[in-house]
C-alpha cells in the first residue's frame, strides 16, 4: 500500500498542483488508515474507517477529512487499474452541520488593526488579511511583485495554483507603503508564525474569542456581503471554485436578520 501511497501523493503534487501543505495532510490522513486497517485496503477496513477514528476522540470535522482523503485515494486507484473493484461505496461519512463563521464587528477589526503595540509590519499584514479576505497560506506566499499599490489589488495563488486577482482598499494600501519589504517574498513568515501574530494582536486589543487568519477571512466575507456585495464577486475575491461555498455568508447575514427581527417586532 506504501507504494500506491507515494504514488498517490506524487499525482497530487505533480498533477493536481496541490500545494505541500494539502500533500502533506493527505500522507498523515492515509498514514493514519494504514495504521488503523493494517494495511488491509477491503470493503470492511474501509467501511470501518470513519467509526474507528470517531472511537479514538477525533472531532467530527477531522473524521470527514480523513475519509475525504480516502475516498480520493480510492478513486485514483480505480482509475490506475489497481483496484477490481470501486471500495468508495463502503465509505460512509459522518454527517455534520457546516459550522458556520463567527466573523468580527467592525468595531472590533478597528480595535485589532488600531492597536497601539503593534509594528508597521504587523499592521500591514493585518490590515491586508481584511481588506482582501485571502488566507493564511496566500499572504505568505506574496511576493513583492504581487502587490500594485498604484492600482490597489494583489495577485495570490489559490488552492491549485489557481491565480485571482484582489483589489485592496486605501487603508491597506497606506499600511503598505509604510510597510518597507526587504527581500522578494513580502512577508517571509510561516504560517505558523502568522497565526501567532494574529492570536497576540487579537489578545492585546481585548477580543476574548479566539482570532486567528481565517477568522479575518469570514470577516472580510461577512461585511461585503452584509453592505451588499453580489455573492459572485465575492466568490471571485475569495477564490472559491463552487458557489455553494460562498453561500455560507448568506446564512450568517439571515442569523442578523433574524436578530434584528426578534429585537424590534412588537410580536417577535
Amino acid at each position: 500500500m506504501k507504494e500506491w501511497c507515494d504514488g498517490f501523493l506524487e499525482y497530487l503534487r505533480v498533477e493536481c498542483g496541490y500545494s505541500v501543505h494539502t500533500v502533506a495532510a493527505y500522507g498523515r490522513d492515509l498514514r493514519r488508515f494504514e495504521e488503523i486497517s493494517g494495511g488491509r485496503l477491503e470493503g470492511e477496513t474501509v467501511r470501518e474507517f470513519a467509526a474507528k477514528l470517531s472511537g479514538l476522540g477525533l472531532a467530527p470535522a477531522s473524521v470527514a477529512r480523513h475519509v475525504a482523503s480516502l475516498r480520493s485515494f480510492l478513486r485514483f486507484l480505480l482509475a490506475e487499474g489497481l483496484l477490481r473493484e470501486d471500495l468508495r461505496k463502503h465509505l460512509l461519512p459522518p454527517r455534520r452541520p457546516a459550522p458556520l463563521p463567527h466573523p468580527l464587528s467592525e468595531r472590533e477589526v478597528n480595535a485589532l488593526v488600531d492597536g497601539p503595540d503593534l509594528s508597521t509590519r504587523d499592521r500591514a499584514i493585518l490590515e491586508l488579511l481584511y481588506a482582501s479576505g485571502i488566507r493564511a497560506s496566500e499572504l505568505v506566499s506574496l511576493r513583492t511583485e504581487d502587490v500594485n499599490l498604484e492600482v490597489g489589488y494583489v495577485r495570490c495563488r489559490g488552492k491549485g495554483g489557481k491565480e485571482r486577482i484582489v483589489p485592496i482598499g486605501r487603508r491597506s494600501i497606506r499600511r503598505l507603503r509604510e510597510f518597507v519589504p526587504r527581500g522578494e517574498r513580502l512577508f517571509p513568515l510561516r504560517r505558523e508564525t502568522l497565526w501567532r501574530l494574529v492570536r497576540r494582536a487579537a489578545q492585546s486589543a481585548g477580543l476574548l474569542d479566539a482570532v486567528h487568519p481565517h477568522t479575518l477571512r469570514h470577516t472580510f466575507a461577512t461585511h461585503l456581503v452584509r453592505r451588499g456585495a453580489d455573492l459572485r464577486y465575492v466568490q471571485e475575491m475569495l477564490g472559491h471554485s463552487k458557489i455553494s461555498s460562498t453561500q455560507v455568508y448568506t446564512h450568517v447575514d439571515h442569523d442578523r436578520l433574524r436578530e434584528i427581527h426578534r429585537r424590534y417586532h412588537p410580536r417577535a
